[in-house]
């Protein structure tokens, strides 16, 4: 990942390099949930909860979940999302420096030919036929495109950089993204539901609604107060109902953003300045942008994609 080599680069800025640090300590804190989350329902909460037959089926569907939260996130990591530095238009100037013009040439000409000898030119361009010129990357990029420090690289359709894992949401992993948000919002919210019907089954909690969480939070907090410690476990299982509870609203929340702007057609940079030019002129028409038929594979397969080296997610050769 990009971030370690931030981490341990010298020519970085300090606010830079603790950026990279909060990376790896979000991407840890997740993982570590939620694999203590899964192990404690699966080895623990349903064995002592369930019957025989019920045990199998609640086994399955733990599975089945974490599989398609860590295979996304698996996949989402290892897509690449940079843009290759391949040579530009060529010319006589561009030959002398590797087939890539420079940023001081880019400067000089702010208008070149897109095509030579009647054919186009080697640098990806939208649809419209605008390109934009990355000075860090040093090299001409396609719209939509923008440089992220952390990674250091263009990224295509950069949407956002993704702290929990350590890489930049774009393009050619979008879809991932969004079923992984998809994915660890079904299962916190699982979780949730079975570490509920285990304080039940072990200590009589009654939840009665979401006001059980605030009666269950304050009453334990007054009794450390008091001195009236808890045992291990119950603080265990405590300290899981809660990271569960706040874990599903922000996948459910990250879910429900980038579903909506997938509908405006946008991504997150244009959302946050307003850019709607990309749009497609409607819902479906900008869903389908992102999502087809073929994406149900990702859905209903996690890490198929990675395992075949294939791309459900990439709908088309177009950059917007």
């Amino acid at each position: 990942m990009g971030v370690l080599h931030v981490i341990f680069k010298k020519s970085v800025s300090r606010s830079m390099r603790l950026q990279a640090l909060a990376n790896v300590f979000c991407a840890v804190y997740m993982l570590t949930v939620t694999f203590i989350v899964t192990y404690v329902s699966f080895f623990h909460i349903v064995p002592g909860c369930y019957s025989t037959t019920a045990v199998f089926w609640h086994r399955l569907a733990i599975w089945y979940i974490f599989i398609g939260a860590i295979g996304n996130y698996i996949t989402c990591i290892a897509t690449k999302t940079g843009i290759k530095k391949i040579p530009t238009i060529t010319d006589s100037t561009s030959l002398q420096n590797g087939g890539q013009k420079t940023a001081s040439e880019v400067k000089e000409s702010k208008t070149s030919k897109a095509h030579r000898n009647g054919r186009e030119s080697a640098v990806p361009v939208s649809r419209r036929g605008r390109e934009r010129f990355c000075l860090p990357c040093d090299m001409q990029v396609p719209v939509r495109s923008h440089h992220c420090y952390l990674c250091e690289e263009c990224i295509v359709k950069r949407d956002h950089h993704c702290f929990f894992m350590g890489v930049c949401i774009g393009r050619e992993n979008h879809i991932y993204f969004i079923y992984f948000t998809l994915f660890m919002g079904i299962g916190t919210f699982y979780g949730l539901l079975l570490l509920a019907k285990y304080l039940n089954y072990l200590y009589h909690i009654q939840f009665q609604g979401p006001q059980t969480f605030l009666v269950l939070f304050f009453n334990t907090l007054i009794g450390l107060f008091r001195g009236q410690l808890p045992t291990y476990r119950f603080m265990g299982l405590f300290v899981l109902l809660y990271v569960s509870l706040a874990a599903m609203m922000v996948a459910f929340g990250f879910f429900a953003w980038q579903m909506m702007i997938v509908l405006k057609g946008q991504t997150t940079f244009e959302a946050k300045f307003g850019i709607t030019r990309y749009s497609k002129g409607g819902y479906f028409a900008n869903f389908r942008q992102v999502f087809n038929t073929r994406s149900l594979v990702s859905l209903l397969l996690p890490l198929w994609d990675l395992a075949t080296e294939t791309n459900y997610c990439r709908i088309g050769s177009k950059f917007d």
